[in-house]
């Protein structure tokens, strides 16, 4: 009888430690505390640790983002073989410590780029908005203050999601692909401090292009441009027309007009994607930048986790320059000929009307200049 009674105190001692010691360690409510890791195993409990204690529970792996996409996975875990779950993993930015991170306070995970070795390295921007699907009115109405004649409304529908550069492509990123910066701006003029993350100026055209390319072949991506033929001096295309785009491909590419009009934009119809007047928050622009660019991502983003979407540098986009065509377009992609390259957004030397939203400007694809940029795109 006491033998009995024995066991029966050490099982309600054991119980009570599984139940409150368990939920006092691990919170019932908190978010799950453990990522999958490289091993398939669990490693410890998420929660719920007072009904299952997870020991060997392993995911069922289908198909995962790795070191050169984002992707999908769904992992199914048996613990115990008293409990199923099963989440689905999507790959929504980079993180590059394997961790789960909440996304918009949803209780995704998110994974990127978890299987690389420790010798690759951050090359060009490591963060990137996933930017889904839409319609949106491209263009300025007749109304808006100092429009150009050149931006006539129309519908345009964007029939695929695209992953943007959270922030325009740095001089250190555009160093860490190419081996040198073109850059005006490096410094802090006041100390002398060198400002890598001060968005890469001085770029053409066809400098955009040329990254793109180098950046997708370092990471294993298909490349997007196709250049038929090269000036000997100068390694670069012999002209625009040289230089072709494979849309099937999965490399970094700029963005057309119509894709940045519709992320700067990010649903708003106004002049700015803050609002109709201009502000010091907006970005950086001829009243508030003393004649300089800034580092990237100083300024609010825009509502879809866009930076520098106004100001800082003008960015290069894949379209030759011409008239919109008329009513409800897909996925635009410039004019069919031209001498010129788009550029959108305004620069540190813009005025305010020089930063709406509708605003185009154009060069020729081999003009420069310290309030020339980009922003990388990839589908």
């Amino acid at each position: 009888m006491s033998i009995l009674s024995n066991k029966v105190i050490y099982f309600l001692m054991l119980l009570y430690s599984l139940v409150f010691v368990g939920c006092t360690l691990w919170d019932m409510d908190e978010v799950w505390k453990r990522a999958w890791v490289g091993s398939g195993k669990c490693g410890e409990c998420w929660r719920d640790p007072c009904i299952c204690g997870c020991d060997g529970c392993a995911w069922k792996q289908t198909t995962a983002p790795d070191c050169t996409s984002s992707g999908e996975v769904t992992r199914t875990c048996t613990r115990n073989k008293i409990h199923n779950e099963t989440i689905v993993v999507k790959a929504l930015e980079h993180d590059w410590s394997g961790s789960w991170i909440e996304v918009d306070r949803v209780f995704i995970k998110t994974c990127m780029r978890i299987n690389c070795n420790a010798t690759q390295t951050r090359r060009a921007n490591d963060e990137m908005v996933w930017i889904n699907p839409g319609t949106f009115t491209m263009g300025s109405p007749e109304s808006e203050a100092n429009r150009y004649g050149n931006e006539n409304q129309h519908k345009v529908n964007i029939s695929k999601g695209f992953w943007m550069g959270k922030y325009e492509v740095t001089q250190e990123q555009y160093q860490a692909v190419t081996g040198f910066n073109p850059s005006n701006f490096t410094s802090n003029p006041a100390t002398g401090e060198v400002q890598a993350k001060r968005p890469v100026e001085c770029v053409t055209w066809y400098d955009a292009v040329e990254f793109c390319n180098k950046l997708s072949e370092q990471e294993g991506l298909t490349k997007a441009y196709i250049i038929t033929g090269r000036t000997p001096a100068t390694g670069y295309p012999i002209e625009d027309a040289s230089v072709t785009v494979n849309w099937n491909a999965n490399g970094y590419r700029l963005p057309t007009e119509a894709e940045w009009e519709y992320a700067c934009r990010a649903r708003t119809t106004t002049t700015y994607n803050t609002g109709n007047t201009i502000s010091d928050n907006i970005g950086w622009y001829g009243n508030n930048s003393n004649s300089i660019t800034h580092e990237a991502g100083k300024k609010p983003p825009n509502g879809w986790g866009l930076y520098d979407m106004h100001g800082n540098v003008w960015e290069w986009c894949w379209d030759r320059y011409g008239s919109y065509a008329s009513g409800t377009q897909t996925n635009p992609r410039g004019a069919a000929s031209g001498s010129d390259r788009v550029s959108r957004g305004g620069s540190w030397y813009s005025n305010g009307q020089n930063l709406r939203s509708a605003i185009r400007d154009y060069y020729n694809p081999s003009s420069w200049g310290n309030n020339y940029g980009f922003r990388l795109l990839r589908p």
